[in-house]
């Protein structure tokens, strides 16, 4: 199968699951329910090198990811394992190297097996729907969202990390490619200063809503 097909059943197959478990008043996908749901295994682990994998041992396939990295990240992980689960992919071991938020904006040098697991995590989790819900409880207009601070609120109320929020709002023709680029470089750490002081910041990984 060619990049293309690859990532059109990515968006199908995450069509199919948004539909089939919504979020109801829910300002995020719950991902951990979903694969319970579909029986797949999920552990959680303190790994060191990977982000997470999906291991097909006979005809049974299981999840493993990493609880080292933050919250977000750990969502889009294991939404990419799902991706790989439902596209009947083999097993794939992954990394920052084979996890991209860009989804279907990876560089072309991206397998096209990860780039469709991309795609749909970033389907599934930074959903047209979920965007559009969120930025009409915030009164966030288009235009709005092309302000880092709102997306950053954004991504806080979606589950996801600030760069995934990103490409979600390009794949979604929300802003452009250009305007994702320079928004994902940006450093997280500068948009939460400009919210509180650094003396109420003591986690770095603690989020301002």
């Amino acid at each position: 199968m060619n990049l293309r097909q690859e990532v059109l059943k990515a968006t199908r197959e995450a069509a199919g699951i948004r539909a089939r478990f919504p979020v109801g008043q829910r300002a995020s996908f719950d991902v951990v329910g979903a694969a319970a749901e579909l029986g797949v295994p999920i552990l959680f682990r303190p790994l060191t090198k990977l982000w997470g994998a999906f291991i097909v041992e006979g005809e049974s396939p299981g999840v493993l990811v990493t609880t080292t990295l933050d919250l977000p990240v750990q969502r889009f992980t294991l939404a990419h394992e799902l991706g790989h689960y439902l596209l009947q992919h083999g097993t794939h071991l992954d990394d920052a190297q084979t996890i991209s938020f860009a989804g279907r904006f990876a560089p072309a040098s991206h397998p096209a097996e990860e780039r469709a697991a991309d795609v749909f995590a970033s389907e599934v989790l930074t959903s047209k729907a979920l965007m559009l819900a969120s930025s009409q409880r915030h009164g966030w207009k288009k235009e709005s969202l092309a302000d880092p601070t709102n997306v950053y609120q954004l991504a806080l109320r979606l589950g996801v990390s600030f760069q995934a929020a990103c490409w979600g709002l390009a794949a979604q023709k929300v802003i452009s490619r250009r305007t994702a680029t320079e928004l994902s470089a940006r450093p997280v750490k500068s948009l939460k200063l400009a919210l509180a002081s650094r003396t109420m910041i003591t986690n770095p990984w603690g989020n301002v809503w």
